[in-house]
């Protein structure tokens, strides 16, 4: 029963977030169930783009208006070090 116990405090939570709208103009808005710590965008090559750190909250919103029409991911990472990709179209 202890094992038990111990590998259910291993299993780390995932966190859940949306990007909308999505595809986008250039705004698009976030949201997730953990408070963001930070936030990459990179494109399809890997390149990080944007990069925002510190205290994001639950929502927010991000500015692709200054990238070229594409395919983009947003990494969202949260306070506790869980983290989500996000799959952004910049129309």
């Amino acid at each position: 029963m202890q094992s038990i116990r111990n590998a259910q405090s291993r299993i780390k939570t995932e966190l859940e977030s949306k990007i909308m709208p999505n595809p986008t103009k250039g705004i698009v808005n976030y949201q997730s169930n953990d408070e963001i710590d930070q936030i990459e965008i990179y494109s399809l090559n890997g390149v990080s783009l944007i990069h925002k750190k510190g205290n994001l909250g639950k929502y927010g919103k991000i500015n692709l208006e200054n990238l070229p029409k594409g395919i983009y991911f947003a990494k969202l990472i949260s306070k506790n070090s869980d983290a989500r990709i996000e799959r952004i179209i910049l129309e």
